[in-house]
């Protein structure tokens, strides 16, 4: 094999098919990146059976073949040619030759047979903006359960509902649900279960693509793609029936409070040396003075207590939290004036932008 091609346009490839690859697997072609050249393309690919990807990039193919290279080795050093213009691939003796006009590597190869297929696209597919998909990845996937105990917890539920579609995370001990208007999925009744362990590259990778994406899906497995199909990147889905986490949307509250999102995140930091080992904090809703007090304390380091002016509609309320859900929520809240919804002390805290009902997250109070 000997080929030519643009150094941007490899090491744009080589990265995100060195994020896909395994690094400490027990399958040795897991941990490879795979490079078939033919027919003036040359066509990357890499897998760890949870993710696949695949990229086809123009080459001057002076000589076709297929070959496959350690991820982690090759991209440790296409990554950081500081080169412009042309490099070239050229395979011999069990060898790979990298060579630019400034630099020459040379790398063992790797049997190319044992790499195993990737399965992309699926029977159904619906397009949708960039931006707007990895938004519903990014405001929920950190609420989804980190254990693979309950899979069907461990993953974003994305479905379509009217006219839009929705994404949905918990762990159990919170939620956060975002919707984004898509007139066009109206009829194709859209549901799966990514995996949340493949959301962090997704996004990394799909972020970096046109601004609009093919969506694809089995049952199984759901493919992206860039409007050129240059780019294809496969997930399997998770087999598995979300929970009906209607049933614990509270339908009214008894207490509203709206306030600053920054006021609420400030003094939540504040008490960041306070907290106790069970990450209590507690809130104290003043419906007389109009005010919430934030309070955390422990036996070695001592206490704190900050008042924040709030408007406060319903009655007064005191209840505990854990404090670290509520720094997680802000990253995922762009409003600067959001409401806290209540009932009692041991009913689900719901926070909203004030003017955007497209975001709302949920937090179960903690019991002493």
């Amino acid at each position: 094999m000997y080929i030519e091609c643009n150094i941007k346009d490899i090491q744009k490839v080589v990265s995100f098919a060195e994020k896909v690859s395994s690094k400490n697997s027990t399958l040795p072609a897991l941990e490879t990146i795979i490079f078939t050249c033919k027919n003036n393309t040359c066509e990357v690919k890499s897998t760890n059976l949870s993710l696949g990807f695949c990229a086809t990039i123009p080459a001057s193919v002076k000589k076709e073949g297929t070959i496959s290279i350690k991820a982690q080795i090759i991209a440790s050093v296409i990554l950081n040619l500081n080169d412009d213009g042309i490099v070239a691939l050229e395979e011999g003796d069990g060898f790979l030759i990298i060579s630019t006009k400034n630099t020459t590597a040379k790398f063992l190869t790797t049997p190319h047979e044992d790499f195993p297929a990737i399965p992309f696209g699926g029977d159904k597919s619906f397009s949708i903006n960039k931006t707007d998909f990895i938004e519903l990845l990014k405001t929920t996937f950190w609420s989804a359960s980190q254990s693979d105990i309950k899979p069907e917890m461990a993953c974003v539920y994305i479905y379509s509902n009217n006219n839009s579609l929705t994404a949905v995370a918990t762990d159990g001990y919170r939620l956060a649900e975002k919707k984004t208007p898509f007139k066009d999925i109206k009829e194709l009744n859209i549901s799966f279960l990514i995996p949340v362990k493949n959301i962090p590259d997704i996004i990394k990778i799909v972020s970096e693509w046109e601004n609009n994406l093919i969506v694809s899906y089995t049952k199984n497995q759901l493919t992206f793609s860039d409007l050129k199909n240059q780019y294809l990147l496969s997930t399997r889905l998770i087999d598995g029936v979300f929970p009906d986490y209607k049933q614990i949307l509270p339908t009214n509250h008894t207490t509203k409070v709206t306030l600053l999102k920054d006021d609420v995140l400030k003094n939540i930091r504040l008490s960041n040396a306070f907290i106790d080992k069970f990450n209590h904090i507690k809130f104290n809703i003043d419906s007389i003075n109009k005010n919430l007090s934030i309070y955390a304390g422990n036996n070695e380091s001592g206490e704190i207590e900050s008042l924040i002016e709030a408007k406060i509609e319903g009655e007064g309320l005191l209840i505990n939290f854990n404090h670290r859900y509520f720094l997680d929520c802000f990253q995922s809240v762009n409003e600067q004036i959001i409401t806290l919804n209540l009932t009692t002390p041991n009913k689900p805290l719901v926070i909203k932008g004030l003017n955007n009902q497209d975001f709302l997250y949920l937090i179960m109070p903690l019991n002493r």
